[in-house]
């Protein structure tokens, strides 16, 4: 039992490092965001300045790539506990030969394509509540990749995700006093 705390310990260490070292954006690739309450440039969205969202408002984007990326999939993902949750996802074979993606669209919205397009537990992002890293990459005959913090507006102790959150956190703790770990 004793090993199992110190290995699930050490997991979530690995994640936070991980966490902390984001924000980065590999391909040569740029991506600009704007939402209700912020604008920024996605490399600057980081965990001590994340790019503020409103759940039920809208973002908009503008993403470039340094040359046509043909015959490409993508995927967007938000990391919950060290996994990544894909929000997004799909691809296109470009044959316009375009280097530029822009768009906007309400949180509600893109839940609701996330859903429709088989997106597993896509409800759950109507319930996050909180600061999150979103990666993402696209790969084709060029490729881009990047990552960055998001703070989704709201108390996340009024969401279900965030009960069950702090609910499995406490079990934690108890389990962890239980054992005698000292």
């Amino acid at each position: 039992m004793r090993r199992t705390i110190v290995v699930v310990g050490l997991v979530a260490l690995m994640g936070l490092a991980v966490a902390a070292s984001a924000q980065s954006l590999e391909g040569g690739c740029t991506v600009n965001a704007t939402s209700d309450l912020d604008q920024t440039t996605m490399t600057d969205a980081t965990r001590d300045n994340p790019f503020d969202v409103d759940p039920e408002g809208s973002i908009s984007w503008v993403a470039n790539s340094p040359g046509p990326i043909m015959d490409h999939t993508w995927v967007i993902n938000v990391d919950i506990g060290g996994f990544g949750l894909p929000v997004a996802r799909g691809g296109d074979p470009n044959t316009d030969g375009t280097q530029t993606s822009e768009g906007e669209r309400s949180i509600p919205e893109l839940i609701e394509d996330a859903e429709a397009s088989g997106v597993p537990n896509a409800q759950l992002l109507g319930s996050l509540r909180g600061i999150y890293r979103v990666f993402g990459s696209i790969d084709g005959t060029g490729s881009c990749s990047g990552d960055a913090f998001v703070f989704i507006q709201g108390n996340p102790l009024t969401e279900l995700v965030g009960q069950v959150a702090a609910g499995m956190a406490g079990v934690g703790a108890a389990m962890v006093v239980g054992s005698g770990v000292k």
